[in-house]
């Protein structure tokens, strides 16, 4: 029953969002504020692909990084093929997942923006880990640590720890089945 209320309640935060972003799309538009109108398209990608929606997601990051590379704003364009990177991981696209993925860590490392660079390998990881790669899946995982530790990021420290033991002890079944 917990489960099904926390559900509940995630949804209508969703639904939430989904209207705010929709209403700053709607007034970004009329009054011109192309800011605010890639951001609001971003925002509702990224509430699409946490609900699943995985065509709306990428109609609204497409849109947004068309916006993105028009302003010449290279870091919120790349933030932008992460999310659709994001989407084919979920929908299972992990070949398309893994290139876009790697073309977004080396800019974000030529951009020296390393916390965006960690969730960047821990996508990696997840990928590889998806397909089976763990030993893979590992090294992108160390990497993602190290840079939580050097940004002194406690709670994504302890995520990577987290994906990091839980990676590692299914690895350990997949092999003993």
């Amino acid at each position: 029953m917990w489960a099904g209320n926390l559900f509940a309640v995630n949804m209508r935060i969703s639904e939430a969002f989904e209207t705010l972003y929709s209403e700053s799309l709607a007034f970004s538009r009329k009054w011109k504020i192309t800011s605010e109108e890639v951001s609001a398209l971003h925002n509702m990608g990224e509430v699409y692909l946490r609900r699943g929606q995985l065509l709306s997601a990428e109609e609204n990051f497409k849109a947004a990084q068309n916006i993105y590379r028009r302003i010449n704003d290279r870091i919120g364009e790349t933030g932008t093929q992460f999310g659709i990177a994001n989407i084919y991981n979920r929908s299972g696209r992990y070949a398309d997942a893994l290139k876009i993925y790697y073309q977004v860590l080396g800019i974000f490392q030529r951009s020296k923006e390393k916390e965006y660079e960690a969730y960047v390998l821990d996508s990696i990881a997840s990928v590889y880990y998806s397909t089976g790669r763990y030993e893979t899946a590992l090294g992108p995982l160390r990497e993602s640590l190290a840079l939580f530790q050097e940004l002194q990021d406690k709670n994504r420290q302890a995520a990577a720890l987290n994906n990091f033991g839980i990676r590692s002890c299914l690895r350990i079944y997949a092999d003993v089945r």
